[in-house]
């Protein structure tokens, strides 16, 4: 599983960059992806798109 979390730098109410991360969750064995902890997906905040959607 895994969550982006798209960011944008604006000047003068213009976006002059854009970009993201990715958080990826993976099992403590390394096998298998996993739902992102409650915890982490409370700490990165509200779930609103900056980007058209993909």
């Amino acid at each position: 599983m895994h969550t982006e979390l798209d960011f944008a730098f604006r000047r003068d109410g213009e976006t002059v960059r854009s970009g993201g991360l990715v958080y990826a969750t993976v099992s403590a064995e390394g096998r298998a992806a996993i739902a992102l902890p409650a915890r982490l997906v409370e700490m990165l905040g509200e779930v609103r798109s900056i980007r058209p959607s993909r």
